[in-house]
């Protein structure tokens, strides 16, 4: 996981130099992203916690999930039903349940 997102951090050249290597920054952001302090992460790494706050800060989107883009939802017709109305933003699904 670590190094597909290093890989990441790479191809979107999230660092301009390579002062400290990009596998220990996104170690150190990763470990903040579990839940660690900058400072103590800082004190492991031998970089203040402002660096460690920085390279998260460049590498957070990296933490998100990618959104899912179909925007489907599969529903069982035997436990549901629904009915199509029109709003402004296009067709609208409701559904309830039938029992």
């Amino acid at each position: 996981m670590l190094d597909q997102l290093v890989k990441r951090a790479r191809e979107q050249r999230v660092f301009s130099r390579e002062d400290t290597p990009t596998e220990r920054r996104v170690e150190a952001a990763f470990l903040y992203h579990l839940g660690l302090s900058y400072r103590q992460i800082g004190e492991w790494f031998g970089h203040s916690h402002q660096a460690v706050h920085e390279w998260y800060t460049a590498l957070a989107d990296l933490f998100e999930p990618e959104p899912d883009t179909h925007g489907t939802v599969v529903v069982d017709d035997d436990f549901v039903s629904s009915t199509t109305t029109k709003c402004t933003s296009g067709r609208r699904l409701i559904a309830t349940p039938t029992r």
